[in-house]
């Protein structure tokens, strides 16, 4: 079967000192299934000051779209922890999202979009 190149939206490439592993296709399919891979890209995926609640915003129409992306992006801290806060602040949404937690969703998406072509060396 030869070394492995993709697995489970891993991609991996050795590199002289171990291997290199990033999600590039996997953050591009994501943008493409959330609308956002024309998104302008965001040097932060969520301010400090950032605080959500359940009394904010409008109860969203399709909440099953939400919760899809969310889990997409709690599997994505595998390789990018540094999204780790910002999407368990989203997660504990998962039950009645609103407009505002979606916001904050696809901020954390536009971040992603910047680092695209980062990972994680191993």
């Amino acid at each position: 079967m030869g070394p492995a190149h993709y697995f489970l939206g891993n991609e991996f490439h050795r590199t002289t000192t171990g291997f290199h592993l990033s999600q590039h296709k996997y953050i591009d399919d994501l943008l493409l299934r959330a609308q956002l891979h024309d998104a302008k890209p965001l040097s932060t995926p969520m301010f400090a000051s950032t605080q959500l609640t359940n009394l904010e915003g409008e109860p969203l129409t399709d909440p099953t779209f939400y919760r899809t992306i969310v889990g997409a992006l709690q599997y994505m801290t595998i390789i990018h922890p540094e999204i780790s806060f910002a999407v368990n602040k989203v997660y504990q949404f998962m039950q009645t999202p609103t407009t505002v937690h979606w916001a904050a969703t696809k901020r954390i998406l536009r971040y992603l979009k910047g680092m695209i072509n980062y990972g994680m060396l191993i």
